[in-house]
């Protein structure tokens, strides 16, 4: 296995983990904290609970509460979060227009995060 502790300076995750089961995206989300680089950044982006289909039909399988990520990643520098509802103009799969319920968030690993601080699962 390859060591990625430590590793990166940034790491982009952004509408992946909605398609994982809520307890492997927050096991995905404490790998992110393990393997950014001290002061690297994190940027993710996730469904929310706001998000139409959430309320509908449950079609993804990980859906974020309000400010959950923000509460996920409460001792890291935030540099920017947005929690709204986007519209989406369509794509592959769905080509008509609709709107979706989004958490943004970009954020700065402290020099010094405590050991074994990650989420819980």
């Amino acid at each position: 296995m390859i060591d990625i502790v430590n590793k990166y300076q940034i790491i982009i995750c952004r509408n992946v983990l909605n398609f994982l089961v809520k307890n492997e995206a927050l096991k995905i989300l404490n790998d992110l904290r393990a393997s950014v680089q001290k002061e690297g950044y994190i940027i993710i982006e996730v469904f929310t609970k706001n998000d139409p289909s959430f309320i509908s039909d449950n079609k993804f399988n990980s859906y974020f509460a309000e400010q959950e990520l923000l509460n996920l990643f409460s001792g890291y520098k935030l540099i920017y979060y947005l929690e709204n509802i986007i519209s989406d103009p369509g794509h592959p799969g769905f080509s008509n227009p609709h709107k979706h319920g989004v958490a943004r968030i970009i954020i700065q690993k402290p020099l010094n995060e405590l050991v074994g601080q990650g989420v819980d699962n």
